[in-house]
């Protein structure tokens, strides 16, 4: 399936751009990707300059077709996440 290692790429894309990052990414039933990406890097940001920085980076590292299949990500600092989310971010 070709988007059976999407979710990863993106993932990867992401956490390779945004030294600080951290990927909260689901995969549909249909093979959509989406979900959350939080990163201090965020801060003092436009929401819109969050996504073109999002984007710039997905654009960078998969092929345009491919990311038909990347629904949405938002993006988030460390401190909004935390306020609204009952789930740690640290994997420890």
């Amino acid at each position: 399936m070709k988007n059976q290692n999407l979710q990863e790429r993106v993932e990867l894309a992401l956490t390779g751009s945004f030294a600080d990052g951290k990927a909260v990414l689901e995969t549909g039933a249909n093979g959509d990707v989406h979900g959350l990406f939080v990163s201090g890097s965020f801060e003092r940001q436009t929401d819109r300059e969050r996504q073109q920085a999002l984007w710039a980076a997905l654009h960078r590292a998969i092929e345009a077709e491919e990311l038909t299949h990347v629904r949405f990500v938002l993006a988030s600092t460390p401190a909004e996440y935390q306020a609204v989310s009952e789930y740690p971010l640290n994997d420890d």
